[in-house]
């Protein structure tokens, strides 16, 4: 018995159907960014001036500080299993 689509069940995209309301955009600018420096300018962090006269925002960072995160360091690994190459 073959299985029936409800008639509330819409299975056409949008763009199938006409609903989209624009053209694409122009995304090839985005392989020029340079993604750190993209997420160092949305990372807000207070001044040292800041810290130091405002008490309610050191206790609000604490006990973290105003440090971004960073990567932790590097280790080695080791692989377990014989078929699995050495990793690092």
């Amino acid at each position: 018995m073959a299985q029936q689509t409800p008639n509330n069940l819409h299975t056409a995209r949008p763009w199938d159907a006409g609903e989209q309301g624009s053209e694409p955009e122009d995304t090839t600018a985005i392989d020029a960014m340079d993604a750190a420096q993209v997420l160092e300018g949305w990372w807000w962090a207070p001044g040292e001036d800041e810290l130091a006269e405002d008490e309610e925002l050191r206790e609000m960072l604490a006990p973290f500080g105003d440090d971004s995160p960073a990567l932790p360091p590097a280790r080695q690994v080791t692989a377990r299993h014989p078929e699995i190459g050495s990793a690092g």
